[in-house]
């Protein structure tokens, strides 16, 4: 009796894994053949291959055509290829396909849960209106000067550590030497909070910053998981972020806006910029935001004084100053670690940038 109802047992999920995977066969979409509940991603979940790469092989497997498919464990996924669809998809028919792949609900995960990239319908188009004005080139330039001071910090830190060794020659990890630097850049710069994190290596901040942008085998499981099989996820309520993670950014953020507000303290960062955007008062007034505000700022703005805004909570601003954090901490990092090494490679590019920055001409 076991016995036949193991066989019975294996036909179904054989026939179920091939209808589940015959979806891009009915409408003839190319796609490479994914394996049983992992899809075309098996060799990510493992770390075995960068999903860049993983993308990589499904976007030129295909050459000459205007779209492909690949499989994200059960879910069939289209890859857009040609320029003029992506167009047609992202600005013809946006209001069609505005909601993220990804959703995390708020019930589950209340902060990453509420982060713009994760939000969906009207409250990620109120929420992007609210902080387009944030993020236009003239209120990035303002936090220029703090950025120039943690460089400064970085080399002040360095020179120290050069005359502390024993040779003319410091051995570093650009990598992790990135890092840090990123990570000081967005304390700074999002919350007025100044590390070295060259000096102070086991710094809390610096933990919990790398803590949250890096991602491991779990939780990259969970990230496809919250895309898959979402109802699952909800009902084991599986947070994205770990508790002391959490806890650290509410604290900091609750703390630093407190502060603030009873020493009428104003700086301008991401924190300040959050603060008068939850309460209303940020605008993008100034004459170089103007000239380059987008249509679709502007359109959506005008959707949002149409309909009733939903009212910021204090987990709504947290969420957005921990996505800077996740957002920005890899992608300075990375770019750093790139541009060092092909300063590396390319000494004569090395010479005219020394050249440069000590005021000669090149």
């Amino acid at each position: 009796m076991i016995f036949y109802i193991s066989i019975a047992s294996l036909v179904f999920l054989f026939l179920y894994y091939r209808l589940l995977y015959s979806r891009f066969d009915k409408y003839g979409v190319k796609y490479h053949k994914p394996l049983p509940l992992v899809g075309n991603f098996g060799q990510v979940i493992i770390q075995r291959k960068f999903f860049g790469d993983a993308l990589s092989d499904v976007y030129y497997g295909f050459p000459g055509q205007r779209f492909v498919g690949y499989y994200e464990f059960v879910s069939p996924v289209i890859l857009i290829k040609d320029i003029e669809l992506m167009k047609k998809i992202a600005i013809q028919d946006f209001e069609s396909f505005l909601d993220h792949r990804v959703y995390i609900s708020d019930e589950i995960d209340q902060l990453f849960g509420r982060t713009l990239f994760i939000l969906r319908g009207n409250d990620w188009k109120n929420m992007r209106a609210k902080l387009s004005p944030a993020f236009t080139s003239a209120k990035m330039k303002q936090m220029l000067p703090f950025m120039v001071e943690i460089g400064k910090q970085l080399t002040s830190s360095l020179v120290q550590k050069i005359g502390q060794s024993k040779t003319d020659s410091l051995d570093i990890d650009i990598k992790d030497l990135s890092n840090r630097f990123a990570n000081d850049i967005g304390a700074f710069c999002a919350f007025g909070l100044k590390v070295d994190s060259i000096s102070e290596p086991d710094n809390k901040f610096f933990k919990m910053g790398f803590k949250a942008s890096n991602f491991s085998s779990w939780d990259l499981l969970k990230f496809f998981g919250y895309y898959s099989v979402p109802y699952l996820m909800k009902l084991f309520k599986i947070s994205f972020l770990t508790t002391d993670t959490k806890d650290f950014f509410v604290n900091l953020v609750l703390n630093t806006m407190k502060d603030r507000e009873i020493h009428n303290t104003i700086r301008p960062d991401l924190m300040h910029l959050l603060m008068e955007a939850r309460t209303g008062r940020l605008s993008d007034d100034d004459e170089v935001d103007k000239d380059q505000k987008s249509s679709f700022t502007a359109t959506e703005e005008k959707n949002v004084k149409k309909n009733e805004q939903r009212a910021w909570t204090d987990y709504d601003l947290i969420a957005q100053a921990l996505l800077f954090i996740i957002a920005s901490y890899e992608t300075i990092s990375t770019t750093l670690s790139f541009l060092f090494y092909e300063l590396a490679v390319n000494p004569n590019i090395q010479e005219r940038l020394k050249r440069c920055v000590c005021g000669h001409q090149l």
